[in-house]
């Protein structure tokens, strides 16, 4: 969501994405 991921992993349910120096919770289904 929102674009680009720090990470492509997409197993865990929720994880934490540093995008710019901000943390927001990526939801993953």
């Amino acid at each position: 969501h929102g674009g680009q991921s720090a990470v492509s992993d997409g197993t865990q349910p929720a994880m934490l994405v540093l995008s710019g120096g901000e943390g927001y919770i990526d939801f993953r289904v």
